[in-house]
């Protein structure tokens, strides 16, 4: 995370585990689960997932702490951990609709992360950034970053006008 930043690290954590348990899905949906092959193909996506999504969860503490303002910080990063635990609230029932589905438990988180993942591209990268202390830092954060290309332009604007 220190040498490519954080929205790569989260992007990728989260687009990689999201195509890894679709990839289980489809495997466990077309009923060959039980072969040698497709046995040790679905446990490999299945950890390659599961360490996707531990990635993303330990770079989402500190991408959203860099993120919120100093005023508003602790309740931004607590909002941001309880919608992180959405997914054990959920995971129970979830587990029910998948002995009836098999696919569904993987499509459905699955899904989720790679469409968080690409949501990721419209934040702003906080690698080598000062943290921001007020909304209208926050609002200049992520203007002269690229989004496809993942890197941040060597000029920054001033964060506060001079005017008088």
């Amino acid at each position: 995370m220190e040498k490519i930043g954080r929205r790569p690290t989260m992007v990728l954590s989260l687009v990689s585990a999201g195509v890894a348990l679709l990839v289980k899905g489809a495997v466990d949906s077309s009923g060959k689960s039980n072969q040698p092959f497709f046995y040790q193909f679905n446990m490999v996506c299945f950890l390659v997932g599961k360490c996707g999504l531990a990635s993303a969860f330990g770079a989402v503490i500190i991408y959203s702490s860099e993120l919120f303002p100093t005023s508003i910080r602790s309740a931004g990063v607590g909002t941001c951990s309880t919608c992180g635990r959405i997914g054990a609230v959920v995971t129970p029932w979830m587990s029910d609709q998948a002995k009836r589905t098999p696919w569904v438990m993987m499509a459905i988180f699955g899904g989720s992360a790679v469409i968080s993942g690409f949501l990721n591209l419209l934040l702003p990268e906080t690698l080598g950034r000062p943290l921001p202390e007020n909304l209208v830092q926050v609002k200049n954060m992520g203007r002269r970053d690229k989004i496809w290309e993942m890197e941040i332009a060597k000029e920054e604007e001033p964060l506060i006008s001079s005017r008088n």
